[in-house]
């Protein structure tokens, strides 16, 4: 997931997770469930909402609007990363951005 980060891919599914991993949906899942204490969509969520973050703090990524960085970490509905990353850090992507580039002023 750090490497190759395949939650960037919009369509990626659990299936097609499993399936560059060589195990079964099933396998995986409970797996997630297992070590994880996680869904595949929660994990999938935090890995896209941790790498929208750093788009979000970097200076070379401040030109782009909310909805690009959404695109981006994999998301296809602005709705659906607003609502993940509202969930995951109790803010808007616009309120962590303000934040973090408040803080590098």
């Amino acid at each position: 997931m750090e490497e190759q980060k395949p939650y960037l891919q919009s369509d990626l599914s659990l299936s097609k997770l499993a399936g560059q991993l060589n195990t079964s949906p099933h396998h995986l899942s409970q797996l997630l469930n297992d070590r994880l204490d996680q869904s595949f969509f929660d994990m999938l969520a935090t890995y896209r909402v941790r790498e929208a973050q750093l788009l979000l703090n970097d200076p070379a990524t401040a030109h782009l609007k909310i909805d690009e960085i959404a695109e981006r970490v994999g998301y296809n509905s602005t709705s659906a990363f607003h609502t993940a990353f509202k969930r995951l850090t109790n803010q808007t992507p616009a309120q962590f951005r303000a934040k973090g580039l408040g803080q590098g002023a």
